[in-house]
């Protein structure tokens, strides 16, 4: 019984990471179409841009 639990609450914590994810993507996309050119900034890096794009392209088409 405990270890079903245990692996409830991992299933809980894979989703709960993904729904953070989807959010936080979701805001960066905000941030981006208020203030164009904005969202490209030193913290960023320039290694997460590319895959960065492709993400929003593809969360664009969910929508």
């Amino acid at each position: 019984m405990a270890i079903h639990n245990q692996k409830k609450e991992k299933k809980n914590d894979v989703s709960k990471r993904v729904l953070i994810h989807a959010v936080a993507r979701k805001k960066q996309q905000m941030q981006k179409n208020q203030m164009p050119g904005f969202g490209l900034t030193e913290e960023n890096g320039r290694s997460q841009v590319e895959p960065e794009t492709s993400q929003n392209k593809d969360f664009k088409l969910d929508e």
